[in-house]
């Protein structure tokens, strides 16, 4: 079961700010965390302590916010950016 994948404002003003090839390796991992976006062996992802269900994704040197809505089987992107600027 695939989850369906839903971005703030704030996620797509930091992904339209990317160059081509930074855009198309946060797709690729995007697409991955899909399948898993809680677990995944092949990415980075950690759960954000004193929250429920919001995880942090690293693409390099970029931090991705999320949160996982289980019933609705959606992934909503908070945020991205630098991981010196993204946890103020």
């Amino acid at each position: 079961m695939k989850y369906q994948i839903q971005a703030s404002k704030k996620f797509e003003k930091f992904f339209i700010k990317r160059t081509s090839k930074e855009r198309e390796k946060i797709d690729t991992k995007l697409e991955q965390l899909k399948d898993n976006p809680i677990n995944h062996p092949n990415l980075d992802i950690s759960k954000m302590s004193g929250f429920e269900n919001i995880f942090r994704l690293r693409i390099n040197n970029y931090r991705i916010i999320y949160e996982v809505f289980e019933e609705q089987i959606i992934i909503y992107l908070f945020d991205g950016g630098n991981r010196g600027d993204i946890y103020k």
